[in-house]
Order: structure tokens, then C-alpha cells, then sequence
């Protein structure tokens, strides 16, 4: 009976509208935005398998626009990560719960930011970045050893000592003394 049917789809057609007004709601609160003509298609649609294949694509969409949003939230709190590590990673009290304090960040997602974007956790980031500042001190200024340790932020100079010896095979002096040689 067309009168049955015709009720179906006006029904169909309401809840389908309420659909789309609770998602267009949820993206203006996120601060998405939506294509106007692919709401009036929406709005238009002829079956319900159509407003369901309608439906889906403006959903990839704003989930697509979300994604993009996340990724770049991601890179720039990476970025803020990195830039707080490098202004103060040759201080004695540097830690991960420094960095987490400072940002108000977790410990947690700091280890994970990091661990995507250069392959190391934190320990192993700072001392990579002692171990290349104190091998710059060497080559570029004449401070002593002890100096050089003390101003990359390590107190306790014969633990880095052994570090450098085991990392470099070499002691710090015998390492200034190489690539002194080698610029000559």
C-alpha cells in the first residue's frame, strides 16, 4: 500500500535529518568544517541505501579532517618536546619530569613522541646530545676536560669519562689530540 510506503520514507526521512543534525552539531562544536552542497545532498537523498552511502562519505570527511588536526597537534607538541629538550639539556637536574613539568605533558607521551620521531627514548636522547656537545667543546674551545664535562650537564666526570672511552674508543684528550692532528 502507497500510503504505508510513502509514510516509511517521510519517518526515514525525519530520522535520517535528525542524524545529520546531531553530526553537523558534533563537527561545528569540534570546529570542523562542512561542505554545504554535500549536506543538501544529504538532505536529498532518495533511498536509504543512498543516505547511507552519503552518510558514510561526509563521515570519512570530517574523520579525515580530525586525523589531519590530530597529526599536526602531534607534530607540534613533538616540536615543543624537542625545543624544551634542547634549551635545557646541558642542566645537571634535566629529566624527563622536568620536561613533563615544564609542558604539562606526561612522562608517558613524551616517551612515545619521542620514540616516533627520532627512534630514541629519553635517557638516550640527552646523552646523544651531551655526547655531540661535549665532542664539539673538545674541537672548539680549549677548556679543560673536566669543564667540558661539568658544562654538558654531567657531575659525575669519571663515569663520563668511561662513557666517552667506551663510545668513542678513545679518551677525551687522545680525541682533541686526533682531530687536532687531522686539521693541521
Amino acid at each position: 500500500d502507497q500510503t504505508a510506503v510513502t509514510e516509511s520514507f517521510v519517518h526515514l526521512r525525519f530520522s535520517c535529518a535528525e542524524i545529520l543534525s546531531a553530526m553537523l552539531q558534533q563537527a561545528s562544536s569540534l570546529g570542523l568544517t562542512t561542505d554545504a552542497q554535500q549536506v543538501s545532498r544529504l538532505m536529498s537523498f532518495k533511498s536509504q541505501a543512498e543516505f547511507t552511502l552519503l552518510a558514510a562519505e561526509f563521515l570519512a570527511g570530517l574523520c579525515g579532517e580530525m586525523r589531519l588536526r590530530a597529526q599536526q597537534e602531534e607534530r607540534q607538541m613533538t616540536q615543543r618536546v624537542l625545543d624544551c629538550i634542547l634549551a635545557h639539556y646541558k642542566e645537571m637536574n634535566m629529566s624527563i619530569q622536568m620536561v613533563s613539568e615544564l609542558l604539562d605533558i606526561p612522562k608517558s607521551q613524551i616517551t612515545l613522541l619521542l620514540r616516533e620521531a627520532i627512534g630514541q627514548n629519553f635517557v638516550q636522547y640527552i646523552s646523544y646530545l651531551r655526547m655531540n656537545e661535549f665532542k664539539r667543546l673538545l674541537l672548539e674551545t680549549d677548556k679543560t676536560i673536566k669543564d667540558c664535562v661539568m658544562e654538558i650537564g654531567y657531575g659525575d666526570v669519571p663515569n663520563f669519562l668511561r662513557k666517552f672511552k667506551s663510545i668513542e674508543g678513545m679518551t677525551p684528550g687522545q680525541y682533541r689530540a686526533a682531530h687536532e692532528q687531522s686539521d693541521v
